[in-house]
């Protein structure tokens, strides 16, 4: 894996309510056939 993105937080449009974050696609961490099949190291 070459790196970790941690999503933007979007202030304007985050309230003591609500958290707004910038969307990042991935794959889940309980798709182990899907990790595997990019090779990601799971230990």
């Amino acid at each position: 894996m070459d790196y970790v993105k941690v999503p933007s937080i979007f202030w304007d449009y985050t309230t003591p309510q609500i958290l707004t974050m910038e969307y990042v696609p991935g794959i889940k961490i309980n798709k182990i056939q899907a990790l595997d099949q990019l090779g990601v190291d799971r230990k």
